[in-house]
């Protein structure tokens, strides 16, 4: 398989709040009009958690780098890729 090189702006559009932001509304909105039509009562409020989750996927977690390196380099964990 031919490996794809991204350009600065990609990855730039990739990494952005724009990006994110927009993602997260459109996951709610779907989410909502998805509850709301089959009748889930406190849609408004249930269509949240989803969306939190998808926000909370995308925050970097600047601690789990180094200590995945530190297991690494201690044991053989397997990569998965």
């Amino acid at each position: 398989m031919k490996e794809m090189l991204l350009s600065d702006e990609d990855r730039k559009y990739q990494s952005s709040n724009l990006r994110v932001g927009m993602i997260m509304v459109l996951t709610y909105l779907i989410l909502l009009s998805y509850m709301s039509l089959t009748g889930v009562k406190g849609a408004y409020l249930s269509a949240v958690v989803p969306t939190i989750g998808f926000y909370l996927s995308t925050v970097s977690l600047g601690w789990v780098k180094p200590l995945f390196n530190r297991l690494k380099a201690s044991q053989s964990l397997p990569i998965i890729a």
